[in-house]
């Protein structure tokens, strides 16, 4: 055989289709794998270095690949093709892609050496400030137990009225004394007792009025000879419960005569500290705080456990480990940040803090494992990310390298032949080679309708592709009986192309083969179709389990929102309650003060006076602000009922409101809003504007004729409301910040107020749609501008 010489290379491989499939593999994976880390990483440093690593790696890595290629063609187009020449090709081949499956480990590797400081520093840090917090809230709910202690411990009448039940045993002075107590006991929620000298209890206001012996054997004695207040640690009581007691000498007026009477404080700890120690600021499934002192050579766990229960007084640990926060805790004395094992033996990340003022350390935990489950996450997809990418690369590269051997395999079965031959042996080892389905058929109809066809001809692959052999020269009714009755619509496509009708290309479910298949048909003369086909059943069971998995995922993201509808529920609840529950012990200074206003306010000067008169202004005021808060917070949980309505005859009816006021400031106030409507909850509106016109009057105090107006226009969708005043201003850069939560420009004792006026102002403002804004200049005035839909 002559050895004619190689073409350079076949049409269909032009460096053009190459440069084509690059750019397509090369653009999806830049735009997927960016948009991937976009999404996953909120670090913008570590961001950039990841983005800069990969696209590194995959210039290398297509580098080389294409480098490898083109010294293919070359050697092809010097030497033609031989076994000598594939099999080394083959092996660096392999080489490669052994190289590029090491791209994925070392990708997780550097995230978790990038990334992982950085989880593990935020946790810590938030560690930090929850341990901080949560000291600072139990050595600010001791001192002020120790406050009203040592407040209690003054009260002459009740100590006058102690000294006679005790001696005298006097009714009136009990029901005095019980009254007294019961009025403390409802006003912090603690059981209360009387104790004479000897620790026998006179009064009481608990149930079984039983003292325990640490109370009449060391504080009662202590508190009696040094005149303060004693406090107990915490202990439990013959029931079981948990207590911390304070035990108060009672003084009186008298400061050189020995107290003979005290005061016994049962704080059910239970109901007030726990709950304070073990709430959490943020969901997590593993976080926790605990209270800790030591116990001999033990370390004594204080309080409940959430992994345990019954835990409290009665949970020990040795102090020989000092993995476990608890005791590191304790043998150091100091604040910690810990990476060791909780009493369960779990890893965990904990922050220690000791409690001023007690032998008592809070730790703050969190489980390892919750903490960098998003960093394994991370690694999880950016490494899925990376395997994909090295799949595609040697995906394309086989692809390409089984094209360039296909061509330089009827390249030299073509040189064997003369022209005429190499042409029909072209022809025939395509046809026999190819790896779709290939059928030669001639359609019999029926008064113009399809009832039959004929095999004329058909290729290896459709054995291969539909399991029936030997059809050359038989009907499809022989081959596959029934198939004119169970695939009728087969039989409609073919008939309407061999009828000359236009080429057509569908997927189709043979009902008769149980098989899907994509089939493309053309007529390349009448009565005839050529159908060019393959099998699809496995992409179309792929297709069905994408849509399954879909909506599995629909129903897992339903789930989730009505999950994080309920935490914010949750949270939204507990912003409440914590606003009302500090009513409580507002309402006992307030009332300990009038009694003491009113008992013995002919007893003090004018300096003592002055003083209670400040405790109760003090106390009112933060009662006002937590009912500003509480209306903040329903804010939220209120429904609008959105209406048509006038705001002229809302704003005449809060200016009706504050009649008094804007009398005793001799004040004018306009009202000039035209005949228009808004759609808005009228509640809502006139909160808004009786804050408005509350905070005018205030600031517009100390003009000499203060003047405000409430005015009104009509735009196009919606309609403009302002109330204006000639008061101090402000300036401009403040804008912004007039509107949040106790944001205050002026000092509380010049313009007294809770700062959450304006705060409750812009939110009603939003839940009904709209939106607010100000305008103003130092010492020229300040107008507040509502803009609401019609």
């Amino acid at each position: 055989m002559s050895s004619s010489p190689v073409t350079p290379f076949p049409k269909t491989y032009k460096a053009a289709r190459v440069a084509l499939l690059y750019l397509v593999f090369a653009s999806l994976w830049i735009f997927v794998s960016d948009r991937f880390l976009t999404l996953a990483l909120a670090d913008p440093e570590l961001l950039v270095r990841i983005s800069t690593a990969k696209g590194f790696a995959f210039v290398v890595v297509t580098a080389f690949l294409l480098y490898l290629l083109l010294q293919v063609w070359d050697d092809a187009r010097a030497e033609g093709v031989s076994a000598s020449f594939r099999a080394p090709r083959m092996r660096q081949l392999a080489s490669v892609f052994v190289g590029l499956a090491l791209i994925v480990p070392l990708v997780g590797f550097s995230i978790v050496r990038l990334h992982g400081s950085h989880v593990r520093e935020a946790a810590f840090a938030d560690l930090r400030a929850i341990a901080a917090l949560k000291a600072g809230q139990i050595e600010n709910w001791l001192n002020e137990r120790q406050s009203d202690a040592e407040v209690l411990s003054g009260a002459a009448g009740l100590e006058e009225q102690a000294q006679r039940l005790i001696s005298r045993g006097d009714a009136g002075s009990r029901n005095y004394v019980l009254n007294r107590l019961k009025i403390f006991a409802k006003a912090w929620d603690f059981d209360a007792a009387l104790l004479d000298a000897t620790g026998h209890v006179v009064a009481t206001t608990m149930e079984n009025g039983v003292v325990s012996a640490q109370v009449w054997q060391q504080l009662l004695p202590a508190a009696l000879s040094s005149r303060q207040v004693q406090r107990s640690d915490l202990y439990r009581d013959t029931a079981g419960r948990l207590h911390l007691d304070y035990v108060i000498p009672l003084l009186g007026f008298d400061a050189n005569r020995q107290p003979q009477a005290a005061v016994l404080l049962h704080a059910p700890v239970e109901r007030f500290l726990f709950p304070l120690i073990q709430t959490w600021p943020t969901p997590s499934p593993s976080a926790e705080t605990l209270l800790v002192r030591r116990d001999g050579d033990h370390v004594l766990f204080l309080n409940e456990l959430r992994h345990r229960s019954n835990t409290a007084l009665i949970l020990r640990l040795p102090l020989d480990n000092p993995n476990i926060p608890a005791v590191a805790a304790i043998t150091s004395g100091t604040a910690q940040e810990v990476e060791g094992v909780d009493y369960r033996g779990v890893a965990v990340f904990a922050v220690t803090r000791p409690v001023a003022g007690t032998p008592w350390h809070l730790v703050a935990k969190i489980d390892r494992d919750e903490v960098m489950a998003p960093l394994k996450l991370l690694v999880f997809w950016v490494s899925l990310v990376a395997l994909v990418a090295v799949a595609a690369v040697a995906a394309v590269t086989l692809l390409l390298w089984r094209q360039i051997l296909r061509a330089h395999r009827l390249e030299l079965a073509a040189q064997a032949a003369t022209i005429q031959q190499e042409s029909e042996a072209r022809y025939r080892l395509l046809f026999e080679n190819m790896l779709e389905g290939f059928a030669y058929c001639r359609m019999i109809f029926d008064q113009g309708h399809a009832q039959d066809f004929v095999y004329l001809d058909v290729n290896a692959a459709f054995e291969r592709l539909t399991g029936l052999k030997d059809v050359t020269g038989k009907h499809v009714s022989e081959v596959i009986p029934g198939i004119r009755e169970s695939d009728p619509e087969l039989f409609e496509i073919y008939g309407k192309v061999a009828m000359g009708g236009k080429p057509a290309r569908f997927e189709t479910y043979v009902e008769a083969l149980k098989t899907w298949f994509s089939i493309a048909v053309y007529s390349p003369a009448p009565e005839h179709f050529i159908a060019i086909f393959d099998v699809i059943t496995a992409r179309k069971l792929a297709e069905a389990e994408i849509r399954e998995l879909n909506a599995c995922l629909e129903n897992k993201v339903e789930e989730r929102t009505a999950q994080l509808k309920a935490i914010n529920q949750e949270l939204e609840t507990f912003t409440y309650s914590v606003s009302h529950d500090l009513k409580a012990p507002l309402r006992g200074i307030d009332g300990y003060s009038r009694l003491l206003q009113e008992d013995h306010g002919a007893g003090l000067n004018a300096e003592g006076q002055a003083f209670i008169a400040n405790i109760r202004q003090g106390a009112q005021q933060m009662g006002q602000l937590i009912e500003d808060l509480l209306a903040y917070s329903r804010l939220e949980r209120r429904i609008l009922q959105s209406d048509r309505i006038a705001p002229r005859g809302v704003a005449e009816a809060v200016v009706a409101e504050f009649a008094e006021a804007i009398s005793g400031r001799r004040a004018e106030v306009r009202v000039d809003i035209p005949s228009l409507e808004v759609c808005a909850d009228i509640d809502g509106l006139a909160m808004i504007l009786r804050n408005l016109l509350d905070n005018a009057l205030k600031f517009s105090r100390d003009t000499p004729q203060p003047t405000i107006e409430i005015g009104g226009r009509e735009e196009a969708e919606t309609c403009i409301l302002w109330v204006r005043d000639n008061g101090i201003g402000f300036d401009m850069k403040f804008q912004e910040r007039i509107f949040e939560i106790f944001q205050r420009l002026q000092r509380a004792e010049d313009y007294p107020g809770t700062g959450i006026g304006l705060a409750i102002v812009r939110k009603a403002v939003q839940r009904m749609g709209g939106r607010v804004w100000a305008e103003s200049l130092p010492g020229a005035g300040a107008a507040f501008y509502l803009e609401l839909p019609k």
